[in-house]
């Protein structure tokens, strides 16, 4: 694993998975970056409060940071550096694999394809395509360009699948939450209309024992 660029070019390329890589991170940027650097706060996030920044607002500021700051090496760093934090299972399993190749892992300038596919498929089996991509672009692992694009489009089609599972969550979920307040509207008529039933049927009920004490009374006055 080793760094052949400067991780200014490495998040440059990796702008369009910045929510992903942020998405992992946002507690520690929020809690420990953003809670003192309020000269980045202003100038990267427009002087907006982080505790209420979703993913995309952070993800904006942050590639903006790290692109045009003097500071934006530093900043990249400690992402990338609590990013592999959060994913220290996959770094330990591309150790082990790695190690398995060559003791000094960190010396391996590429990987052949019959050596990279069958780590990566482990890497996927077990934590996923994406997380699998962003450790392997982060940490600078040796893979060819053939087998970088190949992780990239396995990671692109499962985040697609993801989008598209969430939606049709989503989906289920709005058709669920309509069905139920249908269910109560109706419910809360049927309520309305049976007290309103049970009104009617009480005033009847008092309106016939009324009539029937008149009917026995004129009965008694005018007996047949």
């Amino acid at each position: 694993m080793s760094q052949l660029t400067t991780l200014k070019e490495k998040f440059a390329t990796l702008k369009s998975w910045m929510p992903a890589i942020i998405d992992s991170i946002k507690r520690d940027l929020k809690n420990e970056h953003l809670k003192t650097d309020f000269v980045f706060i202003k100038k990267y996030l427009n002087n907006k409060s982080p505790q209420k920044l979703g993913v995309e607002g952070l993800a904006h500021g942050y590639s903006q940071a790290i692109a045009e700051d003097e500071k934006g090496e530093q900043i990249a760093e400690f992402m990338v550096n609590r990013w592999l934090l959060k994913h220290a299972d996959i770094y330990h399993l591309f150790e082990k694999e790695l190690s398995a190749i060559n003791p000094n892992f960190d010396s391996i300038e590429s990987l052949k394809p019959e050596q990279a596919r069958p780590l990566i498929e482990k890497s996927v089996e077990a934590y996923g395509a994406r997380d699998t991509f962003l450790f392997a672009a982060l940490n600078s692992v040796a893979l060819q360009p053939a087998e970088y694009k190949f992780l990239k489009e396995r990671a692109e089609k499962e985040v697609e699948q993801q989008v598209v599972t969430q939606i049709k969550q989503n989906e289920k979920k709005s058709m669920e939450d309509l069905e139920k307040r249908h269910a109560l509207e109706m419910n809360r008529v049927i309520d309305r209309y049976e007290k309103k039933v049970a009104g009617l049927e009480s005033k009847y009920n008092r309106d016939t024992e009324a009539l029937k004490k008149q009917i026995a009374i004129l009965q008694r006055k005018f007996p047949s």
